[in-house]
């Protein structure tokens, strides 16, 4: 079968081993035109590739068909994953001739001891770009460059050089923009950019709270976040730049041995108290800012990653909801909604998306159940109420997305990708 001939119809008519041969196809031509630095885009072809190939990656996952997963692969999964493959974007060209040389040097350039570069006026050129192209011209011809703004047409015969042209980039990716935002329930202010580990109380009494990142000894706030009924936007931008400011006031220390307390701008474990010499630890009372955590067993992470329980089976597994705890987009849920939501997904659903969007994914159901009591596992305290679910990744696509990092862990009714503050 020629690739130009594949549809979802024409494709199930096909046994097993051509679809194979098909896809070394698409794989040898995917090498040769599109791998690596691509330096001339095929638009048209480019999308008509990875249609086609969609199409028989769709059939061969019905048929559950396993091969390894390759760039065209991942380059298929971001195009589900965020709706747009950017390298299948047209080039344009906004302003033909956009520099040129003119002048004498047009005439003999042998003998013109300059040279002269014209640039169109009207667009922002910047002077990075000016020095750019001066250099290049330099390395090219040897000699002296002068260059002006223009504001007439060409009047006379030229060498274009450049031309300004929007064109796309080569890989489709996402980029994360920290900035404050409202949602119903919250004021979000970014302070760092982080992965987020845990939530914490700044304040119940004043509607504040955190989101909290990093590891032991170097924890640090990712976002606060600010009750929307008890403070304005304007309000706890203030708040946040005032904590700043008295960062040096942070933490509180307190000393294990005789009680005597100290500020400090260290940790309060790399410290010795002034009075007796004894170890010191955090106060009960936080200091301005300082999330209140007294002791170690009274952390609690919750964005609990994927466990890969048993990476040769692909068998994953996550919690998907723990009750009355912040996620990342400032909603919580109670222990008999989670479970509401558990039992119901048990019974009619029991399907998998990437980011609740596009088509279902190969993935089996191994267990799913409420935790009766706190436990720990890989180190991390998982808390009374959560719903937990073992699974078994068929899809290869979403495989390697979980092991290169892409996908961390679940969400209601889907896989999620990484979330920043």
């Amino acid at each position: 079968m020629k690739i130009e001939s594949i549809t979802p119809a024409s494709i199930r008519k096909v046994d097993n081993r051509e679809l194979y041969s098909l896809r070394l196809r698409f794989l040898q031509i995917w090498d040769k035109h599109y791998g690596g630095e691509i330096k001339k885009l095929n638009i048209p072809e480019r999308e008509v590739i990875l249609k086609k190939y969609h199409i028989l990656n769709e059939e061969m996952g019905t048929r559950k068909l396993s091969h390894d997963t390759k760039e065209i692969d991942k380059v298929i999964f971001r195009k589900s994953l965020y709706g747009v493959d950017v390298p299948c974007m047209k080039e344009e060209v906004l302003i033909e001739d956009v520099i040129y040389v003119s002048g004498d040097y047009i005439k003999s350039p042998k003998s013109t001891k300059t040279l002269s570069l014209a640039i169109k006026k009207g667009e922002d050129i910047t002077e990075r770009i000016v020095k750019f192209i001066g250099e290049e011209m330099r390395k090219q011809v040897g000699k002296t460059v002068n260059t002006e703004i223009v504001t007439d047409n060409v009047d006379s015969d030229y060498i274009p050089l450049y031309d300004m042209v929007i064109r796309p980039k080569k890989i489709t990716k996402r980029v994360m923009v920290s900035k404050p935002e409202t949602t119903e329930k919250y004021h979000r202010i970014p302070v760092t950019t982080c992965k987020i580990t845990a939530t914490i109380d700044i304040s119940e009494k004043k509607g504040i709270k955190a989101l909290y990142c990093g590891g032991a000894g170097d924890k640090k706030i990712a976002t606060y976040l600010f009750d929307v009924k008890k403070w304005t936007m304007e309000r706890a931008k203030a708040w946040v730049k005032e904590q700043k400011a008295k960062k040096a006031e942070l933490f509180e220390c307190e000393c294990i041995e005789c009680g005597y307390k100290v500020k400090s701008e260290k940790h309060c474990k790399d410290i010795k108290c002034p009075k007796c010499g004894g170890t010191m630890r955090r106060a009960e009372r936080p200091g301005p800012g300082e999330p209140t955590i007294k002791k170690e067993e009274d952390k609690l992470d919750k964005n609990i990653p994927i466990f890969k329980i048993d990476e040769e089976k692909r068998i994953v597994g996550g919690v998907v909801y723990a009750p009355d705890e912040i996620d990342s987009q400032g909603d919580t849920a109670n222990s008999e909604e989670i479970e509401k939501a558990a039992h119901k997904f048990n019974v009619e659903v029991r399907k998998f998306k990437v980011n609740h969007k596009g088509k279902n994914r190969n993935i089996d159901l191994l267990e799913s159940y409420i935790m009766p009591a706190d436990v720990s596992i890989n180190n991390q305290i998982i808390k009374k109420g959560s719903w937990f679910i073992v699974c078994k990744v068929n899809d290869d696509d979403i495989w390697e997305a979980v092991k290169e990092g892409e996908l961390t862990g679940f969400s209601m009714m889907g896989w999620a990708t990484p979330s920043y503050a």
